[in-house]
C-alpha cells in the first residue's frame, strides 16, 4: 500500500517513480525527460542514445559513470542538457569528450581526475560551470568558431579555438600534400576514403599544430582512382 502511494504521489508531483535500464544505462523517467542514473556495463564505447520510451534525454544525473574505469569514450546526445556533479569522476580510460551544443550546465567536478582525458571538445558556447570539473587532469577545452563567451581559461583549464584550415594544396609525383594552420597547440588528424558513402575512413596522421602550422604528405594518393580527405578531431 505505501509503495502503491509512493508512485502515485511521484506522479502527481512529476518526480522520478521508478529506477528502469536501457541497455547497460539505468535511468529514471520524469514526465518530460529521462535522467540516466547509472551505468552496468563493462567499458568501452559508450552510446547515450537521445530518447528513451518516447522522452528526451536530458541529464546524465550526479555520479552516474562514478568510477568507471573501463569506459574509453562517451557520446552524448543533442537532446542532452545538463551533466551533474561528479558524473564521470575518476574515469580513469576516458581520452576524449564531445559536449553538444546543447548543454548548457556541467555540475561540480564532472570530470575529475580523469587523469588520461586529454581534450574536451565544445560544440557551443560554454555550459555553466559547476567548479573543478576537470581538477587533476590536463585537459585541454576546445571550442569552434561561431561560438561565444569562451574566455583564455574554463574551469581552470586553457582553451584553444579548434580552428584548423587548409592552404597550398598540390598533387606532384604520385603525392598529394596540403598546409594545415590553426591555433598553436590543437590537436588534428587527418584522413582519406576513396567512398563517401560506405562511411568508412583511413586515418593518415594524427597531430599537434605545433607553431601553429604543419604539411602533411599522401604518398597513396597514386594507387587510388579517387579520394577525399577531412581533418577531424583526433
Amino acid at each position: 500500500m505505501k509503495r502503491a502511494l509512493g508512485v502515485v504521489l511521484g506522479l502527481l508531483l512529476g518526480c522520478p517513480t521508478f529506477a528502469a535500464q536501457w541497455g547497460d544505462l539505468v535511468y529514471t523517467a520524469e514526465v518530460s525527460q529521462i535522467i540516466i542514473t547509472g551505468y552496468t556495463g563493462s567499458g568501452g564505447d559508450v552510446l547515450i542514445p537521445s530518447t528513451i520510451s518516447g522522452l528526451p534525454v536530458r541529464v546524465v544525473g550526479n555520479m552516474a559513470f562514478w568510477r568507471q574505469n573501463f569506459v574509453t569514450s562517451c557520446t552524448f546526445p543533442t537532446s542532452l542538457v545538463s551533466i551533474g556533479q561528479f558524473a564521470f569522476q575518476q574515469c580513469l580510460s576516458l581520452q576524449q569528450v564531445v559536449i553538444p551544443a546543447s548543454v548548457t550546465n556541467l555540475g561540480k567536478g564532472v570530470f575529475q581526475q580523469c587523469t588520461y582525458l586529454t581534450d574536451a571538445y565544445f560544440q557551443g558556447d560554454p555550459p555553466k560551470d559547476g567548479g573543478q570539473i576537470f581538477l587533476g587532469t590536463f585537459t585541454r577545452v576546445n571550442y569552434l568558431p561561431g561560438s561565444s563567451g569562451w574566455q583564455a581559461t574554463y574551469s581552470q583549464q586553457s582553451t584553444y579555438l579548434w580552428n584548423p584550415t587548409t592552404a597550398d594544396v598540390s598533387f606532384d609525383s604520385g603525392a598529394a600534400s596540403c598546409m594545415v594552420t590553426g591555433t598553436p597547440g590543437i590537436f588534428i588528424a587527418f584522413e582519406v576514403t576513396t567512398n563517401l558513402e560506405s562511411g568508412a575512413w583511413t586515418r593518415l596522421i594524427a597531430t599537434n599544430l605545433i607553431g601553429g602550422s604543419y604539411t602533411i604528405s599522401d604518398t597513396g594518393v597514386a594507387h587510388r582512382l579517387a579520394g577525399a580527405y577531412r581533418i577531424v578531431n583526433p
